[in-house]
């Protein structure tokens, strides 16, 4: 897979074409049309342990998530565009999502965090403040099961290879459809929160994927009853009347 196409950073000149090998770096992805904006961040941030990229909206692609760690999308189209691509990324890929929004309305900011953003950036960029969220998230996230090693997610005795589309159970390979790995993305990018049916719904249809909330019920369910461990413990939790939850805590810090 290939970011080709990418503006990389480095000591403030952009070259194209993506590189391999960068090591213990991690990779940064912002996506924006207005990348002027972003230029005292990416400019403080040369000596940081993450590289910049750059991608601009209309051109972004499911493929250039490949090897990212962290994305920052730049708000800048209507509501209901920027809601689009914001669900469209996170049940693409596990890695955390920031946002910048063009506004210091706290009903927004709460808004994309309900549906999925995993920070809000506000404008103008507080730059030092910025850089300090996206290393302290980039600490917390490969601490939390390697989530970067080989795009392979490991919690407990689940270990999710995204790359090869594979799931093991106590060592035990698990068979999965197309339609329930696609479930697994999204509870693996919103761990410990609880998902609504409606959200589920949502995110369904702006992937291009219409279904009915008891279709939905029954891939979730099934897909319960799969995320099992040998002696019983379930991975998806039921909250009743509300939706689901993907519970982590309880195999990394062996609670019941």
């Amino acid at each position: 897979m290939s970011l080709r196409g990418l503006y990389y950073t480095n000591n403030n000149l952009f070259f194209r074409n993506y590189v391999f090998g960068w090591g213990l770096m991690n990779n940064v992805l912002i996506v924006t049309n207005s990348i002027n904006d972003f230029e005292s961040l990416i400019s403080s941030s040369k000596n940081e342990s993450f590289r910049v990229a750059s991608r601009t909206c209309d051109t972004m692609s499911g493929s250039d998530i490949n090897g990212i760690h962290l994305i920052i999308l730049d708000m800048c189209g209507s509501e209901e565009d920027n809601r689009r691509l914001l669900l469209q990324i996170k049940a693409r890929t596990l890695v955390p999502v920031f946002v910048h929004v063009r506004s210091n309305s706290e009903i927004l900011h709460s808004y994309y965090l309900d549906i999925g953003a995993d920070a809000c950036i506000p404008y103008p960029i507080p730059v030092l403040e910025t850089i300090s969220r996206i290393n302290a998230t980039l600490r917390r996230y490969n601490t939390i099961g390697g989530i970067y090693s080989n795009n392979t997610l490991s919690v407990g005795p689940f270990q999710f290879r995204m790359n090869d589309y594979r799931v093991f159970v106590d060592d035990r390979e698990v068979s999965l459809t197309p339609t329930e790995f696609d479930i697994i993305k999204v509870f693996l990018s919103r761990q410990n929160t609880t998902i609504s049916r409606e959200q589920f719904k949502s995110i369904a249809d702006s992937l291009g994927k219409s279904t009915t909330r008891n279709t939905l019920n029954i891939h979730i369910n099934r897909l319960r009853n799969k995320l099992k461990t040998n002696d019983g413990r379930p991975l998806i939790e039921t909250v009743w009347g509300i939706g689901y939850r993907m519970n982590t805590h309880k195999f990394l810090h062996g609670t019941k």
